[in-house]
């Protein structure tokens, strides 16, 4: 199963879940975990220079042992591809799992990437290197896919994680790129689509059920999205204040509403965009089954 943030992706086993995430693409990480627990913990940091790997293995080293005295490090070892790693194996009185340190500098990213891998039994540590060896970075131009909680999208880099919010049976994702060209996107993946209409029409959802809400909704026209029954609509842009709606009053703005059958899903995606942005086909952003 493919998890996919902030330009770095893997393949990791289906009973994996994200359980910890970070919105800053230069500084974050990211731990992934099944049903026994914290099962890989990606962490990431710019770095422009080249990295003494060498070094942060003996500094990572030094902090395991001040919650582990009796474990001590392997040897550093190449591979898979780009990384090196280390085994640290735990004291037997430590209570603690044996972990795997993977280090890898991507230039094309610019950052260093660690991994921790619990790697307590041979089955634990081969399934932890073939997840290492599944791991990409994308570069800082072109696309990068999203992945995580059931949403797939594959943006523009220079759009910019906002906020993420997981809520059972909601997840919702928001992107925002500054400048002259700046653009926001927002995608919502809503669980048991009956409850949220309520009996309404998928197109009398789309337009919201406030006054405000209604008058940010224009031109709603049945349009299908990746072969799903569906609305699309041009939309006024979200502006909080009358600062914002003044310096807003040109952009762009275009929505879509779907019930994806197979998920049992529903969605709904928004972009908005200065007049220099380049208006966007939402269904080449958004997967779906």
């Amino acid at each position: 199963m493919l998890f996919a943030w902030q330009g770095l992706e893997l393949q990791h086993p289906e009973d994996w879940e994200c359980v910890r995430f970070s919105k800053n693409r230069r500084r974050g990480e990211c731990a992934l975990a099944d049903r026994r627990g914290i099962r890989l913990v990606l962490n990431w940091h710019a770095a422009k220079a080249a990295a003494d790997l060498v070094k942060m293995f003996k500094a990572f080293s030094g902090q395991l042992a001040k919650g582990d005295k009796e474990g001590n490090a392997g040897v550093i070892q190449e591979g898979p591809g780009p990384w090196r790693r280390m085994e640290w194996k735990s004291g037997a009185k430590s209570g603690k799992s044996d972990v795997t340190v993977a280090l890898a500098q991507f230039p094309e990213r610019g950052c260093v990437v660690k991994a921790e891998l619990m790697s307590g039994s041979a089955e634990w540590r081969a399934e932890g290197l073939r997840v290492l060896e599944s791991f990409r970075c994308r570069g800082l131009n072109g696309d990068w896919p999203w992945a995580a909680f059931g949403c797939r999208l594959n943006l523009p880099a220079g759009l910019e994680l906002e906020s993420c919010q997981v809520l059972p049976g909601q997840a919702s994702l928001s992107f925002r790129q500054k400048g002259g060209a700046g653009q926001s996107f927002r995608l919502q993946r809503l669980a048991m689509p009956e409850a949220h209409l309520q009996g309404r029409a998928l197109k009398d959802w789309m337009s919201g059920a406030t006054k405000a809400e209604r008058e940010r909704i224009k031109d709603v026209r049945p349009k299908p999205f990746r072969g799903h029954d569906a609305f699309c609509a041009t939309v006024r842009p979200v502006a909080e204040t009358p600062f914002q709606r003044l310096l807003r009053r040109k952009w762009r703005g275009q929505a879509a509403v779907w019930i994806c059958e197979r998920e049992q899903r529903l969605y709904r995606a928004e972009w908005d965009g200065a007049p220099a942005a380049k208006e966007p086909a939402l269904e080449a952003w958004v997967e779906c089954q």
